[in-house]
């Protein structure tokens, strides 16, 4: 028998709390704020190379499974489910085996 992912454990709650108080004022941020939101992705996410970047709106689950390269660039409207880890390296190529982009701009963590 396998352990489920329990997503009302406190823990992932208050992993699931604090991504929402940073995307939210990601989201908020003005185009001029590049210093505050590059704080911000590095705050929320698991690893943000220099140069990586991630046009808002943003949206996620927890954020520190998501690891980007640097110079990734992904374009607004991106919806990462991140409840396994997500990669990206440098040239913005995804490891296939466990991160699937749906066509909605929706991306998936763990998908095997």
């Amino acid at each position: 028998m396998t352990d489920t992912f329990d997503t009302r454990a406190n823990q992932t709650m208050a992993r699931h709390t604090k991504a929402r108080r940073l995307l939210k004022a990601y989201n908020a941020s003005d185009a001029e704020e590049r210093d505050t939101r590059t704080q911000i992705l590095s705050d929320l996410l698991g690893t943000c190379r220099p140069g990586a970047w991630i046009e808002p709106p943003f949206f996620c689950d927890y954020g520190d499974n998501i690891h980007l390269g640097a110079g990734v660039f992904i374009n607004f409207n991106c919806t990462m489910l991140d409840c396994a880890r997500a990669l990206s390296d440098e040239k913005g190529r995804s490891d296939w085996s466990g991160l699937l982009f749906g066509l909605t701009g929706v991306a998936f963590g763990g998908v095997a």
